[in-house]
C-alpha cells in the first residue's frame, strides 16, 4: 500500500487583514501523482501541523517554519518547506492561503463535500503590512542538496492581489538556491497573498529532497536587513528538515 505521510506548517508575517486573528485560518491544498486533491484547515494566522496523511505516490513533510507575525510591520512573508521521496515518481504540488475561519472545521484534513465547499468558498483575508504604492513582491524557491534525486524541477508560483507571478525554476538535481523573481504592484489598500510550490518529474526512488518556496511584500526601497529576513528563512527551513530527514520519509 502506497503511504504518503505529511506535515504540514505554514506560516504568515504581518497579518492583520480585515479578520481579527482569532477569525484567520490556513487552507492547504496538496495535488499529487496518484491521489487527486485533497484539502486541509487549521485556525491558525501563524502556524498549523498536518500529520500522517496518505495521498498519492509520494512520502512527503511539508513544514513551513518562518513567521515573523505579529512581528515588523514593514514586512509580509508566507512560507512552506517540503521535503518529498517518492517510489514511483511524478508531481505534487501544495498551495498556501490564509483566509476567513470556516465555522464548525476542525484542524486537519476536510473530507465532507459540503465541508470542502465552505471551505473553498472562504475568502482570502487582506494583507495590511506593508502598505504603499508601489510595493514589491517576491517569488523564491529553494533547494537542499540531495543526490537522490536524479529528474524533476520545482517553482514557486507566487499570487498577490490576483495577480501570479513565478520564482525562476529550480532542478533537484543540482541543486538550486534563492532563485528569486519579483515584481511590483499597488498595495495602498492592503493585498492578498498566497504561496504555490509546484514540483515536477520526480524520478522513482527519490527521497529526501528539501524545497522551500517564500512568497514575500516589502516597501520599494526595501528596508535594511530585509532582503537577508527573506533569503534567511530557507536556511532555517533546511536545518529543520535535515534534523528531520531520517523520519520525513
Amino acid at each position: 500500500m502506497r503511504k504518503f505521510i505529511v506535515a504540514a506548517v505554514v506560516a504568515a508575517a504581518a497579518l492583520i487583514g480585515t479578520a481579527s486573528r482569532s477569525d484567520a485560518a490556513f487552507r492547504v491544498t496538496i495535488n499529487a501523482t496518484g491521489g487527486g486533491t485533497e484539502y486541509f484547515y487549521a485556525t491558525s494566522s501563524t502556524s498549523a501541523t498536518f500529520t500522517n496523511i496518505t495521498i498519492g505516490n509520494f512520502t512527503a513533510t511539508i513544514n513551513t517554519n518562518s513567521s515573523n507575525y505579529p512581528g515588523l510591520p514593514t514586512i509580509g512573508s508566507l512560507s512552506q518547506t517540503l521535503i518529498i521521496g517518492s517510489t514511483t515518481g511524478g508531481n505534487i504540488d501544495v498551495l498556501v492561503e490564509v483566509v476567513d475561519s470556516v465555522a464548525g472545521l476542525v484542524d486537519g484534513q476536510i473530507t465532507n463535500g459540503t465541508q470542502i465547499s465552505n471551505l473553498q468558498a472562504a475568502s482570502q483575508l487582506i494583507w495590511t503590512a506593508p502598505v504603499g504604492n508601489p510595493l514589491t513582491a517576491s517569488s523564491d524557491v529553494s533547494v537542499a542538496t540531495n543526490f537522490s534525486a536524479t529528474s524533476g524541477s520545482t517553482l514557486n508560483t507566487t499570487t498577490v492581489n490576483g495577480t501570479s507571478f513565478n520564482s525562476l525554476s529550480s532542478t533537484l538535481n543540482p541543486a538550486q538556491n534563492e532563485r528569486i523573481q519579483s515584481i511590483q504592484f499597488n498595495g495602498s489598500a492592503g493585498y492578498t497573498l498566497n504561496n504555490h510550490l509546484i514540483v515536477t518529474g520526480v524520478n522513482a526512488g527519490a527521497a529526501g529532497n528539501s524545497l522551500t518556496a517564500v512568497s514575500g511584500v516589502s516597501p520599494v526601497p526595501a528596508p535594511a536587513g530585509l532582503v537577508l529576513a527573506l533569503t534567511g528563512l530557507p536556511a532555517l527551513a533546511f536545518g529543520w528538515a535535515r534534523r528531520r530527514r531520517t523520519t520525513a520519509v
